[in-house]
């Protein structure tokens, strides 16, 4: 997806936002950690945790983002 990275990049990388914005919509349909990109990640709190836009919400999403991350890097 990320077709700029040199041949020599890591094979993992995070990304964070650095001002990040809060939005408390219940009732949208929030975003997995996954993606279509089988070692691509994203975790906030406006992801699918089941808690609302929060910092526990966040954590939560953080940490599944972590498991699933590590998943994928053992079965590789």
């Amino acid at each position: 997806a990320l077709t700029y990275l040199p041949n020599d990049a890591p094979t993992f990388q995070i990304l964070k936002e650095r001002k990040a914005g809060f939005t408390s919509t219940p009732h949208l349909k929030r975003p997995s950690i996954h993606t279509n990109i089988p070692n691509l990640f994203v975790a906030g709190d406006y992801t699918a945790t089941h808690l609302p836009a929060s910092m526990e919400g966040a954590v939560l999403s953080g940490h599944l983002a972590a498991e699933a991350a590590i998943k994928a890097f053992r079965h590789h």
